[in-house]
């Protein structure tokens, strides 16, 4: 998926950037889960935690490895390993990709708390998109 497909998602489901990376994998684990409970799932991760931190595209994956890796029948210390693994794996290639995971430092603003300037802002839908295009890709090669 290309930032300007991501973000046109977005947009499109009217959406914050972990919302729609819940909805975006919804039907993989509707076995599981509702969608609209994953959408439910992922309203107060957008804008950083609504505090400019951890992008919402990172949490909405954290949630979706969790979905995808644990096994009922590990162990509590076993699926924590499995977690970890995961995690770390998604986060070296996020990082790789968008240089960091903080939405504050992606937007170059926190949009919580700052108003942006008018590049910053024009800047949002390439960031954003980006952003949910890099967590989806990722996603999609460790899912398979």
């Amino acid at each position: 998926m290309t930032p300007a497909e991501a973000f046109s998602l977005k947009n499109e489901l009217g959406l914050n950037c972990a919302q729609t990376l819940l909805a975006h994998f919804a039907p993989r684990f509707s076995d599981k889960i509702s969608k609209d409970a994953m959408v439910a799932m992922g309203l107060n991760f957008g804008a950083g935690m609504n505090k400019g931190d951890v992008c919402g595209s990172v949490s909405a994956a954290y949630m979706i490895l969790g979905l995808a890796f644990f096994n009922p029948n590990l162990s509590h210390d076993e699926n924590r390993d499995l977690r970890l693994q995961k995690t770390r794996e998604f986060d070296e290639k996020f990082i790789q990709s968008q240089k960091t995971n903080q939405c504050k430092e992606l937007l170059g603003f926190n949009p919580v708390f700052d108003t942006p300037s008018n590049a910053q802002s024009d800047a949002v839908p390439a960031v954003c998109g980006g952003s949910l295009a890099a967590a989806i890709n990722i996603l999609k090669s460790m899912l398979g």
